[in-house]
């Protein structure tokens, strides 16, 4: 059934060309394919490059409804909108596609003296390019949180079943050193000894992988958290450490923040362990305290430490990288890594400076939304 317009329509639509010769003339100018149609979606005129892209003359489309010009989904989509902006005389913008191209259109209103819509102006321009690359980025987001969400499966699961036989190993070899400690020759004593402590590490390498691969994986519940008791808890819990190695704590009043207390006590607990581990010969001095800048607070934790060369400053964030032996500095490497995953989560960052032998700041920045 054809949607040609009767006669009488067509002399208004002469009419409507003959007196919007201006905004033929803008249309023309255009760089992108341009339309201008009367409130009921019938071509009133439109420039050179909408009709190379229809493969159509001008004059073979002024006068057609859209959906004599475009397939029937990209014409009800157009028609769609057009009857939204003639209802409320709002510019709108969608993107639709055609025979394997996307293209962003933007349609504006043209308003009578009574300000009612009497035409509309269309432009639209092919984004194809744009939109596949769009997608392709999706795509590889959606495979790398896939990726991510099951290499956490693999470290709990693992970890999890790790722990049973290892716990009996454990135990068997302890009770095998206390028993027959010196009853066996020097190398038999010292064998055991490897087993025991390799027992050890394994037990804390398993329940650090444990933590890491839980963070971010339960619905923990947000609240506003007071760091400040936060930290003292922490202290409580370091209280031992912090004495054998008399270090000197200097804490400023810090903010309250959204959050969850468990992640954040976990963030200050490794920040402040490894701060009084990697100390230098000195007595160890470890400053606290928040900055408010732009939205976020800047946390710092600053030690008169060892140090960290420039060149790990990508690597010292990653799994199981450990920049010490574990003679020197015992530890899983993964102290870190929790850091950075529960800073991220919660929207923040994590970076530190630092010079070699003139100690380290790591700073993590966190959102204050929803603070009170």
């Amino acid at each position: 059934m054809s949607l040609a317009i009767d006669t009488s329509e067509s002399k208004e639509l002469s009419q409507l060309i003959r007196s919007e010769a201006t905004i033929k003339a803008l249309l023309d100018a255009s760089n992108e394919s341009a339309f201008l149609y009367n409130n009921q979606g019938y071509v009133v005129t439109l420039n050179e490059t909408a009709a190379r892209r229809l493969n159509m003359k001008i004059e073979d489309i002024i006068g057609r409804h859209v959906k004599e010009i475009f397939p029937i989904e990209v014409a009800n989509n157009r028609i769609e909108h057009i009857n939204k902006l003639v209802e409320n005389g709002k510019p709108v913008r969608f993107q639709d596609k055609r025979d394997d191209h996307y293209f962003d259109n933007s349609m504006v209103p043209i308003m009578d003296q009574d300000g009612k819509v009497e035409m509309l102006a269309v432009f639209y321009h092919d984004i194809t390019d744009h939109k596949l690359a769009e997608i392709k980025i999706l795509k590889q987001r959606d495979e790398l949180e896939r990726s991510n969400q099951e290499l956490e499966q693999f470290a709990y699961v693992a970890s999890h079943d790790l722990q049973e036989p290892l716990r009996k190993i454990a135990s068997f070899i302890t009770l095998l050193e206390r028993r027959y400690k010196g009853a066996l020759d020097e190398d038999a004593d010292r064998y055991i000894h490897y087993v025991v402590d390799g027992a050890t590490r394994m037990q804390g390498l398993i329940n650090d992988l444990l933590t890491y691969s839980r963070v971010g994986k339960q619905n923990v519940e947000l609240t506003m958290v007071n760091c400040n008791n936060v930290l003292s808890h922490v202290l409580r819990d370091l209280e031992h450490v912090i004495t054998s190695n008399d270090a000197v704590i200097t804490v400023e009043d810090l903010p309250k923040v959204w959050g969850n207390s468990v992640q954040l006590r976990q963030l200050f607990m490794n920040l402040l362990s490894n701060a009084i581990k990697f100390k230098g010969p000195q007595i160890p001095e470890i400053q606290i305290k928040a900055e408010q800048q732009e939205g976020k607070y800047v946390f710092s934790f600053r030690d008169n430490g060892i140090g960290i060369e420039p060149e790990y400053k990508e690597r010292i964030f990653q799994m199981f990288q450990r920049l010490h032996t574990k003679e020197e500095y015992p530890g899983t490497g993964i102290g870190l890594a929790v850091c950075k995953k529960i800073v991220d989560i919660n929207g923040g960052q994590i970076w530190f400076e630092s010079e070699n032998g003139m100690g380290t700041v790591f700073y993590f920045s966190w959102p204050m939304k929803g603070r009170c």
